[in-house]
């Protein structure tokens, strides 16, 4: 099952759903226990990156738990744009196009 997060406008998290129970009143309605990430608070960040071959613009959300601190947001960063379908190669990123025209 996926989830929208709380706060953001593109970013979700995947439960694995365990039992599912209908519900006799009101009709229609039912209730999930689901298993998915532990953790204590999120913070959402939104960056704001250019790919270094054509200067094409990416603004993207995403997410790390707010006690691991600024430490924790560049690995976290680089990770959802790898999501996203772009490469980080140290400081310098390339688009989905410009990395097809490189290979």
């Amino acid at each position: 099952m996926l989830v929208t997060i709380k706060g953001s406008k593109s970013l979700h998290m995947r439960l694995t759903v365990e039992k599912v129970r209908h519900l006799i009143n009101p009709p229609g309605q039912w209730i999930a226990v689901a298993k998915g990430p532990v953790f204590d608070e999120l913070a959402i960040h939104q960056w704001k990156v250019n790919c270094d071959s054509c200067a094409a613009e990416l603004n993207f959300e995403f997410m790390v738990e707010s006690k691991l601190g600024v430490k924790a947001q560049k690995p976290a960063a680089i990770a959802r744009i790898a999501e996203l379908g772009w490469k980080t190669e140290g400081e310098k990123h390339l688009c989905k196009k410009c990395q097809e025209k490189a290979a």
